[in-house]
């Protein structure tokens, strides 16, 4: 019984956090919620840097660095990493707030995030997701991030850069929180033997309704980790345009 009501209590106060997530809410509500809390679980703090890492499965890591860039790591491939980077400066209060609407993989920029929200699944189906105000823009500054992995949610607050909620104890109210926040535009890091993808899989721009499209951005080799293929061409970005063949021959 003693587990019984611990849940229950637990799914209360998820519930209050929930509403005060709601992306419908989110020019109040995000601005309102910035109590501090510890972080648990495999979500970990670096006081010296103001790093937040995030330890998945199979030595993947998501890193909040200094809430300047968010970085995706693999703990036995030292080189590789995805990072979504780029800030906006605000003259009149003096501070610079992360957009990360440039996405990279091993340094090589791929493309440009396509709307307010953007989300990856790594092989363990941790979800990292992250996004601006509703009626915003691709490249306006982020207001939140959220981290999903089995039976922990973390959740930033990224108009004051502080952690608000850490829970590691209920794969219940994960699932309860995930399934209130839509993903927006979904990715995948795939790894098929020394090959690895970077894949988008489908959005979500409202509540459970996926559309599946697979579309291949970058791809790289773990015994080659430098040389990385870009599938995708930006439109907004001619340098991320696969180079043009030249002169090419006719048809005879």
């Amino acid at each position: 019984m003693k587990n019984k009501y611990a849940l229950l209590t637990m799914l209360s106060l998820a519930f209050i956090f929930i509403a005060s997530c709601s992306k419908e809410n989110d020019k109040k509500t995000e601005s309102e919620t910035c109590v501090a809390v510890q972080p648990s679980g495999n979500l970990s703090y670096n006081s010296s840097t103001n790093t937040y890492t995030f330890d998945a499965d199979d030595g993947m890591n998501i890193i909040l660095n200094n809430f300047d860039s968010i970085t995706i790591t693999k703990d036995d491939i030292p080189k590789l990493n995805i990072k979504f980077w780029e800030q906006i400066y605000d003259s009149i209060s003096n501070k610079k707030s992360l957009c990360a609407n440039h996405e990279n993989l091993n340094g090589k920029h791929i493309k440009d995030r396509l709307s307010t929200v953007r989300s990856i699944l790594l092989p363990d189906d941790t979800k990292l997701t992250f996004y601006s105000a509703v009626d915003s823009f691709y490249y306006s500054p982020l207001i939140a991030l959220s981290i999903y992995h089995n039976n922990e949610c973390h959740r930033f607050n990224l108009n004051c850069n502080k952690l608000v909620y850490s829970m590691d104890t209920s794969s219940a109210i994960t699932r309860s929180l995930d399934s209130l926040e839509v993903d927006g535009e979904t990715a995948a890091l795939e790894f098929y033997g020394d090959s690895i993808l970077f894949v988008n899989i489908y959005n979500e721009y409202s509540l459970n309704n996926k559309i599946y499209n697979r579309v291949l951005l970058a791809s790289t080799n773990k015994m080659n980790i430098n040389n990385v293929r870009d599938y995708y061409d930006d439109t907004r970005l001619v340098h991320t345009f696969t180079k043009p063949i030249l002169n090419p021959k006719k048809d005879e």
